[in-house]
């Protein structure tokens, strides 16, 4: 005979862990701010967010998987920081 169970789960949630959570990222994201501060900086360090951060690199990646995922955030996180910059079209829109 063969039973077959359905178990109803509720999604656990904790708002200590978000807090945590969204902690842990603008740690990251001040760490990678602070990377792209630097002069002559060309490149995210994930390893040396980390260290920066106090987290593991395997924090960092589940946070932001890639590249892309680091930049759009670095940016958002800047926006936020900073107010958003203005945008501007193309050379000829600079100021003399």
């Amino acid at each position: 005979m063969h039973y077959s169970a359905t178990i109803s789960t509720r999604p656990y949630r904790s708002p200590q862990r978000d807090d945590q959570a969204a902690a842990t990222r603008t740690a990251i994201l001040a760490a990678f701010a602070d990377q792209l501060g630097r002069p002559g900086a060309v490149e995210l360090s994930v390893a040396a967010a980390a260290v920066t951060a106090g987290v593991a690199v395997r924090t960092v990646h589940h946070h932001f998987p890639d590249l892309a995922a680091r930049l759009t955030a670095v940016a958002a996180h800047a926006d936020e920081e900073l107010g958003p910059l203005p945008r501007i079209a193309g050379v000829a829109d600079l100021p003399d």
